[in-house]
């Protein structure tokens, strides 16, 4: 019977107090497999410090950091998970408490964008899905110049619709997450509901998109 890899720890790096926005960086460490820890596979993820929907940072690989781009506000829990070859997975977690920004400028937003469009050209949905929202919750907590807002909720708009979902319930669910703090309504608890409930959800939240006038991108 194959047993999961255990023994890690997941620890995160920022500036202290950490602040919206600002970039964070969660290490993955001291995991141990009965077939060897060489053939680990590792993937990060965050969640309400309370419970809700996790959203993946992106799919697997054998690094064992991962860099949170743009904290978003709030208490959260960030999840490491190490994978071995035969199915198995363990996850550590630790906790943090971003901070409000004290101001928010084109210039604080432009990281962000630029890694977007990285994102986007890798094909990397999740890792979109999240700067998405973050950016989103950014712009309906504060008050940010409305052509800044305005570029800001397009681009991000676009970059989601343009690319393909991913067919995991997860990050399907994150996406229409990201889709609907977009919109202004700000984040929602999803309940994962198995992969066709994550794609009604998508799509309804696509459409819901265009019908508030701010893209008419349409997936095919």
């Amino acid at each position: 019977m194959n047993r999961a890899p255990y023994g890690g720890a997941c620890r995160a790096e920022y500036a202290s107090p950490a602040l919206e926005l600002a970039p964070v960086r969660i290490f993955s460490s001291g995991w141990q497999d009965d077939d060897g820890a060489d053939g680990l596979m590792f993937s990060f993820a965050l969640a309400p410090a309370g419970g809700g929907q996790a959203m993946p940072f992106g799919g697997r690989s054998y690094l064992q950091q991962q860099e949170w781009t743009g904290a978003k506000r709030g208490a959260w829990t960030l999840l490491c998970y190490a994978h071995d070859a035969y199915g198995g997975t363990s996850v550590a977690s630790t906790a943090m408490i971003v901070e409000p920004a004290p101001s928010l400028d084109a210039e604080i937003f432009s990281p962000l964008l630029g890694q977007a469009v990285l994102a986007k050209g890798v094909s990397d949905i999740d890792r979109l899905a999240t700067l998405a929202d973050t950016v989103a919750s950014a712009l309906n907590a504060n008050e940010v110049d409305p052509r800044v807002d305005a570029t800001l909720r397009t681009s991000f708009l676009s970059y989601l619709l343009d690319s393909q979902p991913s067919p995991e319930p997860d990050s399907l669910l994150a996406t229409a997450g990201a889709l609907l703090a977009l919109g202004g309504a700000g984040q929602v608890e999803l309940e994962p509901a198995g992969r066709e409930a994550g794609i009604l959800v998508y799509q309804r939240l696509v459409e819901t998109s265009a019908q508030a006038g701010l893209t008419d991108a349409m997936p095919t």
